[in-house]
């Protein structure tokens, strides 16, 4: 089974896309501010409906797509059943999974908290409730940030701070995954095997928010 996978699009509407059985878009399809449900919320649904416009216009090449909404995807948090009925043939999970072709994909769209975000929860036991309802028969996860020391640096060549999530760490180190996809943190798009998972940085955009990363593909 082929997987392709991007997050952090933040508008871009790529072009080109790699074929595959399923694309898997973990998070930050938008770029408003984070202050837009009070200010202008019809401009959150204006943009959801842009990417279910670019959802559609590239089904053809997937059979499946999922998305796992981010820290800038307001409108799946202000009204989670309206805007996934937006989204016509796209899976959006939220801390729940869908089985496809034997292979258990959960999702969910938690974040460490980080400046009032939608999405955000603090360390410790208040993430830690999401985390710990990832069924341990899971073969990939899907969230929209890193766990700690994974492909979490905002500019690994300059050996920046770490940025992922102990907590998330610490549960996928106890799970079996097969591959664990995120984004979030720009600067370290790419991937990494540990603990006998293939970690996915997924984000399209570099820190200065420019697309300038490919979507990554792998097969399981």
């Amino acid at each position: 089974m082929k997987v392709v996978a991007i997050s952090d699009t933040h508008q871009a509407y790529l072009d080109n896309m790699p074929a595959g059985d399923i694309l898997i878009h973990s998070g930050d399809y938008s770029l408003l501010a984070k202050n837009i449900k009070e200010t202008n919320p019809s401009l959150m649904e204006s943009e959801l409906r842009d990417l279910a416009a670019w959802f559609k216009s590239i089904s053809h090449l997937y059979r499946h797509m999922i998305l796992v909404p981010g820290n800038h995807d307001w409108i799946f948090e202000c009204d989670y059943d309206f805007a996934c009925s937006i989204l016509e043939g796209v899976s959006v999970l939220n801390d729940r999974s869908i089985e496809i072709d034997g292979i258990k994909i959960w999702g969910s769209p938690i974040n460490l908290e980080y400046r009032d975000w939608a999405f955000n929860r603090a360390a410790g036991d208040e993430i830690l409730k999401h985390w710990n309802a990832i069924p341990k028969d899971t073969d990939i996860l899907v969230t929209h940030g890193p766990p700690l020391g994974i492909l979490d640096q905002a500019y690994p060549q300059d050996n920046s701070p770490l940025l992922g999530d102990i907590d998330l760490l610490n549960t996928v180190k106890n799970l079996n995954l097969k591959a664990h996809i995120f984004g979030h943190i720009h600067g370290s798009h790419g991937t990494k095997e540990e603990f006998e998972t293939l970690f996915v940085n997924a984000s399209i955009m570099d820190e200065s928010y420019s697309p300038t990363f490919k979507p990554i593909t792998f097969e399981i």
